[in-house]
């Protein structure tokens, strides 16, 4: 082998194992890819069920609210029953 074709194949040798190098961190990059994709999901998912917990909660607040304030207004309206019931039963009241 001449002294050209051993520097020749000295070069193909190197060019191999950097390209080797590059596909093992090619390689690394993928999988750390994947699991940020992974991730993503996973907080898109967390997101959406917050999302629905927040939307049921406040359904269940608005009902609760329209609850106390038909309560509210029973109360309010016994007590004018009462009041005016008061006063038909006085003595002296028309």
């Amino acid at each position: 082998m001449s002294a050209l074709e051993k520097k020749e194949a000295e070069h193909w040798e190197t060019v191999l194992k950097s390209l080797e190098s590059m596909t093992k961190r090619l390689d690394g990059i993928d999988v750390v890819q994947c699991q940020l994709l992974q991730q993503a999901d996973l907080v898109a998912s967390e997101a959406e069920h917050a999302a629905q917990e927040h939307d049921l909660m406040a359904r269940q607040i608005v009902k609760m609210d329209r609850s106390v304030a038909q309560l509210r207004l029973e109360k309010m309206a016994e007590g004018l029953d009462r009041a005016s019931d008061g006063e038909s039963h006085r003595p002296g009241s028309r």
